[in-house]
């Protein structure tokens, strides 16, 4: 098994949070995940709960990055709020490269 993230300070989780990282929530996310119930115990619990099951199902299924409009593989989060104008330009040219490079399928 691994070992759980090593716990940040609370300047780091402070200036984490401010640049919308999640890193602060791993360490607690890695041991409620280490303390995972059996299969039985989830089983029971889905029985006698059936609508708080569904809810840990959505929970969880977002936290794995699935919600009802697509499925996210990844997410990257950029403060534009700093940037200059310039630095904006070559973000928005960088990200056009690919979508104009991509043939175009004309015959639909």
């Amino acid at each position: 098994m691994m070992g759980h993230p090593a716990p940040m300070k609370g300047d780091e989780i402070a200036l984490a949070l401010e640049a919308k990282s999640r890193q602060p929530f791993r360490e607690v996310l890695a041991r409620i995940l280490d303390a995972e119930p059996t299969p039985e115990a989830m089983r029971e619990f889905a029985k006698k709960s059936p609508d708080r099951w569904a809810q840990a199902i959505a929970i969880f299924g977002r936290l794995g990055g699935f919600n009802d409009k697509l499925e996210v593989e990844s997410s990257v989060v950029l403060d534009v709020s700093r940037m200059s104008d310039a630095e904006l330009q070559v973000r928005l040219e960088k990200l056009r490269e690919p979508i104009e490079a991509a043939p175009s399928d004309q015959s639909k």
